[in-house]
């Protein structure tokens, strides 16, 4: 009898050990030559916010304000001239931004709004945690043709 439960725990101890298989990425057939070129494995603390601008004769060089949060909290994170179509502000992720340029068109002062979330998403690609920024581009162009004269 004694031997008979040390054979079954014996066979059980086999079963159990054999059957607990761990996910292994290496074995995996998408991981082996997996492309991590997209993967971006370090933790982002900030983020280029960016700001796409109008650049006429009229408006060689615009005032771009960037808020933390609503324009009405008036917090300010960067307030800048402006002489490109394109302007870059490296800013904490998650967080909302609010993004306001100035122009002058006919004597008179016009403010173009854009605001939205700079946020990082976690994923995992295979054995590695990747990650993504989203959000983060604002657009504060003029708008409609006669000003872009």
């Amino acid at each position: 009898m004694k031997m008979l439960i040390k054979s079954l725990f014996f066979l059980i101890c086999i079963f159990v050990i054999h059957s607990c298989d761990t996910y292994n990425a290496s074995n995996d057939p998408e991981c082996v030559d997996a492309d991590y070129s997209d993967c971006e494995t370090i933790d982002p603390d900030s983020a280029d916010l960016i700001i796409s601008l109008t650049m006429n004769s009229a408006n060689p060089e615009v005032i771009v304000t960037v808020y933390k949060g609503e324009i009405e909290s008036k917090e300010i994170l960067s307030k800048d001239y402006v002489s490109t179509e394109e302007f870059l502000v490296y800013a904490p992720v998650n967080k909302y931004y609010s993004v306001t340029a100035e122009y002058s068109v006919d004597g008179k002062r016009i403010i173009a709004v854009d605001g939205g979330k700079l946020k990082k998403i976690k994923s995992t690609y295979c054995d590695s945690t990747c990650w993504t920024i989203t959000g983060g581009e604002y657009d504060v162009k003029l708008k409609y043709s006669e000003v872009e004269k």
